[in-house]
């Protein structure tokens, strides 16, 4: 059965009452929903499925006008049945309202059977009095249902027509807000007008842009105020997508299912699964859309994110730097005008000008001393340790280690994760009992579980201090065993959370212990490894260690045999490694080598004979 067959079927399944309330919000989505208008309903009671008489069902007034809206789940007589429905909307004795001031009727029902001429009547009677009717029925609405309204599907209907990756403007921020612990999305925005302005000139030039910083820079707020201040008043469709761990292509052809103007935003883009597959798929010319993208990418991911994309489509990559103390100051007086003077400056020192970090830390303020307060560790403990201990009290060892676990390895599937051999050994426990301690962790909102497969963390931050408490505050789990047990697995992934680790919590002891660990597996590593499987290891932890990568290299360099060449054969300024490097593993070596150009042993690089 198809999924447009499917939806009727539901909503001839619908009473009155909640046929009214699905229309409502069907109505209020396709068109009422950008606009400045109020909404009245008569023929429902409020917060039930019941109905009422009263005509019009619902009236809406936009600009000084009526819109009425009458809805019927009547079959039999279904001409008549509407025509009469029309004449008491026309009747003035009724609605009180004269027909001058009405702008439109909407007549929704549930019926594929009005002929012609039954249509052409009923327009007529309105076209009379100088008013515009609308007849929606169930081919219309279940058409609209499935490519525009996919969540009033989810919501009313309960049917999953897609995965809940792609939202509108509202319903993204709201869902976002929706977690307690979470920084909020709808903080007054302050300044950032250099980087709007940067935005906006980036995209007169490609149709995707890239905001890269820290976490906790501002990057989805500057996103999503550039949507709201140049975009929400245009005439393109505004969609945000943000992963839950499973495929969103098919969500994407479900939303831009037809030629037409999108803006389409992509929060932390590098978590997205199959980023590649939609952005080749919308960016395909035949389809003819005229489409911008803008995506939010942590630093460290933000090359392989380019990468990806620049296969594909050009782009433009815009850095987000910290703002300066005076608009953090702004920031602060805007939010928690109640903190004194001097806990202010003390929470935009401590924070280092994160702007989520400064949020945590004034929300500790808020309820004690700043001078409990001495780092971003602490500003986390306190923020989230609270909660985990009022609110989790019950929750055991094990679970916490599961936990630690889980945000270590990101978006997983239980199945994998049960199935895991090295996972259990871990925990210490058996597959049925994992599977138990990662349902009690939903249960306590602590992860998300999206089709009763995939694992989430419902607030990404919250992940952050549990991975670095059990890592390096209780010791519950070595992150050297982590990260050699799922180095060759998921390398992006261990990745990732070794660089939110370095870089999140500004913890000088911290990151001294992630580089000891880093090191020690390379050495091990390098004994025991063939080169082709340690230079992924050496490059990705290139940065933390770049001794080693001379060390390294010096050692390749002499196994190597000299290669007499012509040098005005090389393009030198086009950076491109493949005339040094027939074997990828070779330029894998060599692209290890060029990231020591960021580091402090940069000069070291011209002894580097290659």
């Amino acid at each position: 059965m198809s999924r447009i067959d499917t939806i009727k079927q539901k909503i001839l399944q619908l009473d009155g009452g909640a046929f009214q309330n699905l229309c409502n919000e069907y109505l209020t989505k396709k068109y009422f929903s950008d606009k400045d208008v109020t909404m009245t309903a008569l023929g429902s009671q409020a917060g039930t499925s019941k109905t009422t008489k009263g005509t019009p069902d619902m009236y809406i007034v936009e600009h000084g006008k009526y819109i009425f809206v009458e809805y019927t789940t009547q079959q039999k007589s279904l001409a008549k049945k509407i025509e009469e429905d029309i004449k008491k909307c026309l009747d003035i004795s009724i609605t009180g309202i004269d027909c001058q001031y009405i702008k439109k009727i909407i007549y929704c029902h549930t019926s594929s059977n009005i002929e012609v001429k039954d249509d052409r009547h009923l327009h007529a009677i309105c076209e009379e009095k100088g008013i515009e009717l609308v007849l929606i029925g169930i081919d219309t609405l279940a058409l609209d249902l499935a490519h525009e309204c996919p969540a009033i599907c989810r919501d009313v209907l309960n049917i999953s027509i897609d995965t809940a990756q792609i939202l509108d403007y509202e319903t993204f921020i709201r869902n976002y807000n929706s977690n307690a612990l979470a920084a909020p999305l709808d903080t007054e925005f302050i300044s950032r007008e250099e980087e709007l302005t940067a935005i906006d000139d980036a995209f007169e030039k490609t149709n995707i842009v890239i905001l890269s910083g820290a976490a906790g820079i501002g990057k989805t707020r500057l996103a999503l105020r550039y949507i709201e201040s140049h975009v929400q008043n245009s005439s393109r469709q505004v969609y945000c997508m943000r992963s839950c761990g499973v495929t969103i292509l098919d969500d994407v052809k479900i939303y831009l299912d037809r030629p037409g103007e999108y803006f389409v935003y992509i929060d932390d883009a590098n978590l997205i699964t199959g980023l590649e597959h939609i952005v080749r798929y919308v960016t395909e010319e035949y389809k003819n859309y005229d489409l911008k993208i803008l995506m939010t990418v942590r630093d460290y991911a933000c090359q392989r994110v380019k990468d990806i994309i620049s296969e594909i489509a050009p782009c433009n990559i815009i850095d987000v730097k910290p703002l300066t103390e005076d608009i953090l100051m702004q920031f602060i007086e805007a939010q928690f005008p109640s903190l004194m003077t001097e806990a202010k400056q003390y929470a935009i020192q401590v924070s280092q000008s994160n702007t989520r970090i400064l949020f945590f830390a004034c929300k500790v303020l808020e309820q004690g001393t700043y001078k409990e307060i001495t780092n971003v560790s602490q500003i986390y403990e306190l923020y989230y340790g609270k909660y985990l201990r009022n609110e989790l009290h019950e929750i055991s060892p094990i679970t916490i280690k599961v936990a630690g676990i889980l945000a270590f390895l990101g978006k997983c599937r239980i199945e994998d994760i049960i199935r895991d051999e090295i996972v259990t050994t871990m925990v210490g426990v058996s597959a049925e009992k994992l599977e138990e301690e990662i349902r009690r962790l939903h249960r306590l909102e602590v992860i998300n579980i999206f089709e009763n497969s995939v694992i989430t963390y419902a607030d990404e931050c919250f992940a952050n201090y549990i991975l670095k408490s059990v890592i390096f505050d209780h010791r519950t789990l070595n992150l050297k065993t982590l990260i050699k047990e799922f180095f060759y697995k998921q390398r992006y992934r261990v990745v990732e959370s070794v660089n939110m680790l370095l870089q999140v919590f500004h913890s000088k002891d911290i990151n001294e212990q992630i580089i000891a660990v880093i090191k020690s597996i390379w050495d091990e590593w390098g004994q025991s490894l063939s080169f082709e499987d340690f230079v992924q290891y050496i490059q990705s932890f290139a940065r933390l260690n770049p001794t080693g990568v001379l060390q390294k290299a010096n050692e390749v360099i002499k196994n190597t045999l000299p290669v007499i060449c012509n040098q005005e054969q090389f393009d030198f300024k086009s950076n491109n490694t493949e005339y040094f490097a027939e074997d990828k593993h070779y330029e894998d070596m060599l692209n290890s080598l060029g990231e020591m150009a960021e580091t402090q042993y940069a000069k070291m690089w011209s002894y580097v004979n290659i």
